[in-house]
């Protein structure tokens, strides 16, 4: 399976403090809209190999959110992007993705896997990266809130 589809990771701040949303558009035909597979991430993805980044599935969210900083509707935080891109999906069953990230800054493959503990993001060899800096303000962004029916 091999399909080139736009990512994003968006840094996630709230009172009870922050942590990163990593979103995958999901395949669909070209004529419907594309959910985004979202993953809760602890920290930011890094070079190593061999470090597991804790991770939480969250609800799909719409396709709007990809490019989107601000605040979220309904008093859950604001969102701003710290990179975007394409990736290829090299796999994908339901406890397992293997994607290929082709970012602005952050390249590579990586495996989100289930765990018995939950899941996890882990490099699958080797990755570049950029600065991936947190709080960055993008050109051409939206900063109205974003729509209310999906969580983030």
């Amino acid at each position: 399976m091999s399909m080139e589809l736009r990512f994003a990771i968006q840094h996630h701040r709230l009172p009870q403090g922050d942590h990163y949303d990593l979103l995958l558009e999901q395949p669909a035909p070209a004529e419907a809209a594309r959910p985004l597979a979202a993953w809760r991430l602890a920290r930011l993805p890094a070079d190593d190999a061999g470090e597991a980044i804790p991770a939480e599935r969250i609800e799909d969210h719409r396709e709007v959110y990809l490019h989107h900083c601000g605040p979220v509707r309904g008093g859950r935080g604001d969102v701003t992007p710290v990179e975007t891109g394409r990736y290829e999906l090299v796999a994908a069953q339901s406890d397992r993705w293997h994607v290929r990230l082709i970012g602005e800054r952050l390249k590579g493959q990586f495996v989100l896997a289930r765990r018995s503990e939950g899941w996890e993001l882990r490099a699958a060899g080797p990755t570049t990266r950029g600065r991936l800096a947190d709080g960055q303000k993008r050109s051409g962004s939206s900063s109205s809130p974003g729509p209310s029916s999906s969580s983030s």
